[in-house]
């Protein structure tokens, strides 16, 4: 193995240049204007501050990361305009190991000039499966130019399908789990010349075999960098016009949802660590939440936890620190009914800032949801959860899923006038068409049950349907015509929802005809209008603009 060392790294003949990108923060500026923009912004400008993003916690934890003589400049590219969690870790891990991370985001072409541009030893993706092909598309082009640089993918498609790196050469090194220390070590080893391809977590392409490396225990999340969110937002004015901003608390979730892929991930790591799923202190991911407030104004906190709910004493201690520190800006989070205890709402309604909470409602037929989806939660514990929440001023949305497998029309039905009978004046409700990802137990049930193709899904082919962005966010997959008419509905919910006379014109009629772009329409505008602002606390006003300003960017 010969990995490309500082000396031999060469993109263009007419320029053997290795200097980065460097990037400023205009918010740290020291008075003087050079410029307009941070696009104006060049290496050479001596007016603005370099802001390594980095919060003085995270800057703490350095000598936990092997530090690396030679920085290694490691590009995440990807196609979606939204700024990736996973990316923003490995990036403050990289930083703190002394590497150069960037981001391109944009068009197949944009993302080639940033290569280019960049001159990158490491290009990574954080692939997830609606979003494969982009994957596939660009470690392809990446080959094709012979550019010297590894492809690196990770995220959980590619820990839950790492037999990917067999269908696909030109991926070079595939990350399994938690990436931070494994990235750390490849682009340190990497710059070195030494050899990497036995760091765990990694499958590493050598010669004509891959190494598969075992998975290393699961992290202590209390030494879990704070997200670099300088790494987006210095890069493109697109991510600092975003008001809301995504925190982790922990990893993982306790239950076992046959729709959901956390146990999934549990099950990777049980042979080799009992952390998982945990929890950060409550006072550090209050730490997080006040270095952001602080650092880059973000004015709502969205948790992003599959549920903060299934450790009561952790829930109620953050909301005290959260109150009595007074951090002030508003949040919401995931929990499960059966964990909305009345300790538990009065805790997060003292804080006065919880604006709402998420629960999985799933699925209206009780039977069902227990059932099929293996969530064990009754329709009484949904109302009581409701209730008390209400009760403490904090609202509720409701997430519910259509296009089952085994779901027929009337069940379909029967979801939404459930979620329109226990909904309070201040409920939110939040229509998803149920994606059948590889692996997942749910699409294994429909594949069994005869009401999905296992090749749209992609279980052993990499160019599996699912592996696509449109067809993921609009279809359901099912092929048989009980299928096709509730994916309709689920194109008019929000209209059967608000508008209860409409229900027989929708059942009758519109549920019949072909579906078309003006349905696709009618759902994407009625989920902005009735959901997605809700769940971001953002205005009309600032919806609209933040839409006009960034037209035509896909954002999933």
């Amino acid at each position: 193995m010969t990995p490309p060392t500082e000396a031999a790294v060469k993109y263009d003949e007419s320029d053997d240049s290795l200097t980065g990108m460097t990037q400023y923060n205009l918010s740290e500026h020291d008075g003087k204007k050079c410029c307009n923009s941070l696009s104006d912004c060049d290496s050479q400008c001596k007016d603005h501050v370099k802001d390594d993003g980095l919060s003085p916690k995270t800057k703490s934890l350095k000598s936990k990361f092997l530090q690396s003589k030679v920085p290694a400049r490691v590009l995440f590219i990807q196609d979606v305009w939204y700024p990736l969690q996973g990316v923003m870790n490995l990036s403050a891990s990289l930083k703190l190991a002394g590497h150069t991370p960037d981001v391109a985001v944009g068009d197949d072409q944009h993302i080639l000039d940033e290569i280019s541009k960049f001159k990158p030893h490491i290009v990574a993706m954080s692939s997830m499966t609606a979003y494969r092909s982009f994957m596939l598309r660009m470690t392809k082009e990446i080959k094709n130019r012979k550019w010297p640089c590894l492809t690196v993918v990770g995220g959980f498609d590619s820990s839950f399908f790492p037999e990917i790196i067999d269908q696909v050469p030109e991926i070079d090194v595939l990350c399994r789990g938690e990436g931070n220390d494994a990235m750390v070590e490849l682009a340190t080893k990497l710059v070195a010349g030494e050899d990497y391809s036995e760091i765990k977590n990694l499958w590493v392409r050598k010669g004509d075999t891959i190494v598969k490396n075992p998975l290393a225990p699961f992290i202590d999340m209390n030494e879990k960098p704070f997200d670099d969110h300088a790494v987006y937002r210095n890069k493109y004015q697109y991510f600092r016009d975003i008001e809301f901003v995504q925190v982790m608390a922990g990893r993982g979730c306790p239950y076992r949802c046959a729709y959901c892929f956390n146990h999934k991930y549990q099950e990777m790591y049980l042979s080799v660590s009992k952390r998982y799923p945990s929890l950060r202190d409550p006072e550090i991911v209050v730490n997080e939440v006040e270095y952001l407030k602080n650092k880059y104004g973000y004015k709502t906190i969205f948790f992003n936890d599959s549920t903060l709910g299934y450790n009561k004493e952790w829930l109620i201690e953050f909301c005290r620190q959260y109150k009595e520190r007074g951090v002030n800006i508003p949040f919401t989070i995931n929990m499960c009914a059966n964990e909305v205890s009345e300790d538990v709402a009065k805790a997060l309604g003292d804080t006065k800032f919880c604006y709402l909470v998420r629960i999985g409602l799933e699925h209206g037929n009780e039977k069902f949801r227990k059932n099929v989806l293996r969530k064990n939660v009754t329709n009484q514990q949904l109302i009581d959860a409701t209730n008390r929440l209400g009760e403490n001023g904090v609202p509720v949305s409701y997430q519910f899923m259509m296009g089952l497998p085994g779901e027929t029309f009337e069940m379909a039905e029967e979801t939404l006038q459930f979620a329109s009978t226990i909904s309070r004046k201040d409920s939110i409700r939040a229509v998803n068409i149920f994606k059948p990802f590889p692996k997942l137990d749910l699409a294994d049930y429909g594949v069994a049950i005869g009401q999905y193709d296992p090749n749209d899904i992609g279980a052993e082919d990499a160019m599996g349907a699912i592996g696509t962005r449109d067809s993921t966010l609009n279809d359901c997959f099912r092929r048989d015509s009980e299928g096709k008419k509730i994916v309709k509905l689920a194109r008019w919910a929000h209209v059967y929802m608000n508008f209860p006379f409409t229900r027989p014109l929708i059942r009758k009629v519109f549920v019949n005809l072909p579906d078309n772009w003006m349905y696709k329409k009618v759902w994407y505008y009625t989920d902005i209008f009735y959901t997605s602002r809700h769940h971001i606390n953002a205005s009309p006003k600032y919806i609209l603009k933040f839409i006009t300003k960034h037209l035509f960017k896909p954002v999933r």
